[in-house]
C-alpha cells in the first residue's frame, strides 16, 4: 500500500543498475557469447538472402563434375579427351592445369584452389610437371589453400607445448611460386562459421612462413586496401544467402563446348572475378552449418568471406566500452520504467517491452554491420524487471492483507473484493483526500437509564445484537463503518469508492430505512424476550470531508473528518426534538427529492452554525409500498421517549 511517494521506487532503480553491474561482469561468459551468436544467426534468417558480391564467382566440383556418366553417353565422353580425364576421381591434375589456362585465357583476376594439393599426383610426375608449369604461367592469379593443424606436445609435468604447422603444398608445385591462404574456419560458440579468420593469419612453426587467410589474399589481389579497414578487428561474416546465391558452375562447364559457350559465355562470367574452386559434394567432406544454410560447403564460405572483404561490410563488434554502457543502459532503463509504473502487471509488460526493443535495437544495428551484447542487454532488463515485479507481487499481497485487516469489518464484502482490486485508488486516499459523501449517524434515545439499570453483561449483549443489525443494512447499501462511539454508529457512503452524489446519498436514506426496519424485528424479539425496548434516530448529510488515515504511528484509523461530519451528528440529535427517527439535510434532500417520501420539519439552528437549514424527516422510499403505519408508529414511540427520557 503507498502513501505519496512509492518508498520501493529506489529498489527499481537500484534493481536495474545491480542487474546491470551484474551482466556487465558477464558478457563475456561463455553461454552468452554462444546465446549472442546463436541471435545473429537468427537475425540473417530474419533478413533473409541479399545479392551477392558481383566480383565472385565459384567453379564447383560438384556431384554431376563427378557423374559425367549420368549426364553423357561413352561415346560423347570418348569424343571429348578432357571429360574422359574426369570420369574418375581423383582426376589428373592435368584437368586443373587446363582449367587454369581456361580462366586465365578468360581474364579471371584470381583462381583460388580450395583444394589441399600436399600429395604428388596418382598420375605420375609428368602430370605433377603439367601442373607446375600452368602454376608458374598463372602465378601471379593462383592462390592455392593450405590447412593449419596443431602439433601438441605434453612436457615433462604435464604442461602442454602446441605448436601450429600447415600442411606443405606440394614441393613442385610450391617451386612454381603461386600465392598462398589458409582455408580454416573458425567456428563460433554456437557451432557455426560466423566470423572471418583473423585478418593477419598465422606463422608456420616449423618453417616461419606467415600466411593469411585465403579470403584476406583474395580480396587483396582485386582490391589491394580491402582488408585495411579491417585491420585487427574481428569481422562477422555477411552472409548473402544459402547455397547457390553466389554465382556457382559445375566445373565441367570448362570443357564443354555447348555449356562454355551458353552457361559460361565464351569465358566472360570470370573475366575480372575471383573464381573459387572447390568440392561441394558430400563425399568431399567440406559441409559447414552456418547461419543461413545448416550445409554449406566451405568454398561458399570463402566466397561470403571474400566478398565481405570486398564490400567493407562485415559485421563488427561493438567495443567493449560501448557494450558496457549499453548493458548498463538497459538495467537503468528498465529500472527507471519499473520505477514510474505502478502494479505487478504494468512492470511485467514494460520488462517485456524492454526484452522487445533490446531485440530490435540490436537486429537495426545487425543490419547496420554491428553486433551488440543482446543476451547480456535483455538479461540485464529482465533480471531487473523479473526481480521487482516478484518484489512488486510480494508487497502488493501484503498490502492487500493489511488493507482487508483494515477495511473487512467495515465495508461490504463486494466493495472490499473491488477495493482489492485495485488497492492504489485506496492508498492514495490513505495521505489525506478531500471527498464527497453521505454521513450518516445513529444513536441509541433513552440509552443512559437502560444501561443504568442493565446488568454489564446483558447491556454488552444488548448493544453487540443492536449494532449486529444495524451495519447489515448499511453494509447492504455499501455504506462505510466509521466507528462505534458508545451507542452511536457513524457510517460513509461515498467512500473508499465513489459513485455519484444521488447515488451514496439515496444508499444512505435506503440503509437508514433499512436499520428502522431492523429495529422494528429486533423489537419484536425483545418484547418476547422481555428486554427493556428502545429506539434511535439516525441523521443524514452530504459534503465534502478529508478521509485518510489518522492517529499515532502505533495506532492508525482510516476515517473522515470535516464541517459535514459535525452537521451530520447535529441533524441527527435534532431526532429528539423533532420526534422523528430519520432527518435529512436540505443537501440530500435536494439530490434524491424524487426517490423519497418526506415531511417538511422546518429550519433549524445546528449549534455552531450561525444561519438555519432546511430539515426533512423521512417517511418512506417512493420506488418502495410506504410502510405508513410503521412510521406513524415510529414517530409515536420516538415522541413517547423523547417526551420522557428518564
Amino acid at each position: 500500500m503507498k502513501v505519496g511517494k512509492d518508498p520501493r521506487s529506489g529498489l527499481s532503480l537500484l534493481l536495474g543498475a545491480g542487474s546491470g553491474l551484474l551482466l556487465l561482469g558477464l558478457q563475456h561468459w561463455d553461454p552468452l557469447v554462444w546465446s549472442d551468436h546463436g541471435l545473429q544467426s537468427q537475425f540473417f534468417s530474419w533478413r533473409g538472402p541479399q545479392p551477392p558480391h558481383p566480383d565472385v564467382v565459384i567453379l564447383a566440383i560438384d556431384d554431376s563434375s563427378q557423374n559425367l556418366e549420368d549426364l553423357f553417353t561413352a561415346a560423347e565422353i570418348a569424343d571429348n579427351p578432357r571429360l574422359a580425364q574426369m570420369t574418375r576421381w581423383p582426376w589428373p591434375r592435368e584437368v586443373f592445369a587446363a582449367a587454369l589456362d581456361q580462366l586465365g585465357a578468360a581474364g579471371a583476376r584470381v583462381v583460388a584452389f580450395d583444394l589441399i594439393f600436399d600429395q604428388p599426383s596418382v598420375y605420375g610426375p609428368e602430370d605433377d610437371q603439367r601442373f607446375a608449369a600452368a602454376i608458374a604461367t598463372h602465378r601471379q592469379r593462383t592462390l592455392f589453400g593450405v590447412s593449419r593443424s596443431e602439433d601438441v606436445q605434453v612436457l615433462p609435468g604435464g604442461s602442454r607445448s602446441v605448436r601450429v604447422a600447415f600442411t606443405p603444398l606440394w614441393q613442385d608445385y610450391a617451386d612454381a611460386e603461386p600465392q598462398l591462404g589458409l582455408v580454416n574456419l573458425p567456428i563460433s560458440p554456437n557451432r557455426q562459421v560466423m566470423m572471418l579468420p583473423a585478418v593477419g593469419g598465422e606463422v608456420d612453426g616449423r618453417t616461419g612462413l606467415a600466411i593469411r587467410p585465403l579470403s584476406v589474399v583474395a580480396s587483396s589481389r582485386l582490391l589491394p586496401n580491402a582488408v585495411d579497414e579491417a585491420g585487427d578487428l574481428s569481422w562477422g561474416i555477411q552472409y548473402r544467402g544459402p547455397r547457390g546465391t553466389y554465382p556457382t558452375y559445375p566445373f565441367w562447364h570448362l570443357f564443354e563446348p555447348t555449356f562454355w559457350q551458353l552457361n559460361l559465355g565464351g569465358g566472360e562470367v570470370f573475366r575480372d572475378k575471383i573464381v573459387l574452386i572447390g568440392d561441394t559434394t558430400q563425399l568431399g567432406q567440406d559441409l559447414w552449418n552456418t547461419p543461413l544454410d545448416p550445409l554449406l560447403p566451405g568454398v561458399e564460405i570463402h566466397a561470403n568471406a571474400i566478398g565481405t572483404l570486398l564490400a567493407g561490410d562485415g559485421i563488427r563488434t561493438v567495443s567493449w566500452a560501448w557494450g558496457s554502457l549499453l548493458i548498463l543502459g538497459a538495467g537503468l532503463g528498465i529500472g527507471l520504467g519499473l520505477m514510474l509504473a505502478r502494479g505487478v502487471l504494468p512492470k511485467l509488460g514494460l520488462t517485456v517491452a524492454g526484452v522487445g526493443i533490446a531485440l530490435a535495437g540490436s537486429y537495426l544495428a545487425f543490419d547496420l554491420g554491428w553486433r551488440l551484447p543482446t543476451t547480456a542487454m535483455i538479461l540485464a532488463g529482465s533480471l531487473a524487471g523479473l526481480a521487482d515485479t516478484t518484489w512488486q507481487g510480494m508487497a502488493e499481497r501484503r498490502d492487500r492483507l493489511r488493507l482487508r485487516r483494515i477495511l473487512e469489518r467495515r465495508v461490504a464484502p463486494a466493495v472490499l473484493d473491488e477495493i482489492l482490486q485495485q488497492p492504489n485508488s485506496f492508498a492514495e486516499t490513505l495521505g489525506g483526500q478531500l471527498r464527497p459523501v453521505a454521513i450518516l449517524f445513529s444513536d441509541i434515545r433513552g440509552f443512559t437509564p437502560l444501561a443504568a439499570d442493565m446488568d454489564p453483561q446483558d447491556l454488552v449483549t444488548l448493544l453487540n445484537r443492536y449494532f449486529a443489525a444495524m451495519v447489515e443494512p448499511i453494509l447492504a447499501e455499501q455504506g462505510t463503518i466509521d466507528k462505534f462511539i458508545g451507542d452511536a454508529i457513524m457510517a460513509e457512503f461515498g467512500t473508499p469508492l465513489f459513485r455519484d452524489p444521488a447515488t451514496e446519498a439515496l444508499a444512505a436514506i435506503r440503509a437508514a430505512v433499512g436499520m428502522r426496519a431492523a429495529l422494528r424485528q429486533l423489537q419484536e424479539q425483545l418484547k418476547l424476550e422481555g428486554k427493556p425496548l428502545f429506539e434511535h434516530g439516525v441523521g443524514i448529510h452530504f459534503g465534502s470531508v478529508v478521509a485518510g488515515n489518522l492517529g499515532s504511528p502505533q495506532r492508525l484509523e482510516y476515517t473522515v473528518i470535516g464541517d459535514a461530519v459535525n452537521v451530520a451528528a447535529r441533524i441527527e440529535s435534532l431526532t429528539k426534538e423533532v420526534g422523528w427517527d430519520i432527518l435529512i439535510s436540505e443537501t440530500v434532500y435536494e439530490l434524491v427529492r424524487d426517490q423519497v417520501q418526506v415531511q417538511v420539519l422546518g429550519s433549524h439552528l445546528l449549534k455552531g452554525k450561525v444561519d438555519p437549514i432546511q430539515i426533512y424527516g423521512v417517511e418512506d422510499l417512493i420506488s418502495v409500498m410506504p410502510v405508513t403505519s410503521a412510521v406513524t408508529h415510529s414517530k409515536k414511540k420516538i415522541a413517547n421517549i423523547y417526551s420522557n427520557p428518564n
